[in-house]
């Protein structure tokens, strides 16, 4: 991530758990966070709540609870390495997660894709790299478009979105397929895009660097539809990034 210019990353952390994949991953934020206070490093990491609970568990008892076990896990212990916006720890919530009261220790923002309510867009792309579409569960209307700028200069961009593999495998009722094969260049359009804005954004999000599922990951890799350099996106990412700074 630093070596294409990257500042910092958010993790997709799935509550205070000590054991199953959850607990897994509870366990692996804390060592990242541990590498980077270990290695002396200047990157920094945010949280992002993903929707582990249900409408029904959201209360103000559960969301105190998220704040105080952030602020002691992460927050505290590693606050040079926590990255923060608007002067504040920058706290996620991913929907359908809605915090039902806010808490004046972070700068809290929900995140996600439309129809949903949230601060900031997770994604959208254009309806000229939409492929195809099919099952339950998705509607490619809900994600066309240009990269949503919030009214606080944060955008998100992404290289493509190919969930197909997760529908023909059963995991999941439906799929969306953006640019599957990298040959159609949405994500050059995207960088392009957010390099017209600079004087409205102020915070670029890309997703992802490792969301393999979804087929999302810029993280170099071998690729089953693109038969290519497995720094492809990350290179294109670095070079983004240099336009970036001298803006």
């Amino acid at each position: 991530m630093q070596s294409a210019g990257l500042s910092f990353a958010i993790v997709s952390w799935w509550g205070p758990y000590a054991r199953g994949e959850s607990g897994a991953i509870n366990n692996a934020t804390l060592h990242l966070f541990q590498y980077l206070k270990q290695t002396n490093s200047s990157f920094k990491i945010a949280i992002m709540a993903d929707a582990y609970l249900q409408p029904s568990q959201q209360n103000n008892t559960a969301y105190q609870s998220i704040y105080d076990y952030v602020y002691d896990s992460f927050v505290g212990p590693y606050n040079q390495w926590y990255f923060t916006w608007d002067g504040k720890p920058l706290l996620l919530f991913f929907n359908p997660m809605y915090p039902t009261y806010s808490n004046s220790s972070y700068t809290i923002r929900t995140f996600g894709n439309r129809p949903n309510q949230v601060d900031w867009s997770f994604w959208n792309a254009p309806s000229q790299y939409l492929t195809s579409e099919a099952g339950s569960g998705v509607n490619a209307s809900n994600d066309i478009g240009n990269p949503m700028i919030s009214t606080d200069g944060e955008v998100t961009i992404v290289s493509r979105i190919d969930s197909y593999y997760n529908y023909e495998f059963g995991y999941q009722g439906g799929y969306l397929r953006f640019d599957p094969s990298l040959s159609q260049g949405l994500y050059q359009a995207q960088l392009n895009y957010v390099l017209s804005k600079t004087s409205s954004v102020k915070l670029v999000i890309i997703y992802s660097w490792n969301e393999y599922h979804e087929r999302t990951a810029i993280e170099p890799h071998y690729d089953y539809t693109f038969n290519g350099s497995p720094y492809y996106l990350l290179n294109l990412t670095s070079q983004f990034v240099s336009q970036l700074d001298r803006r």
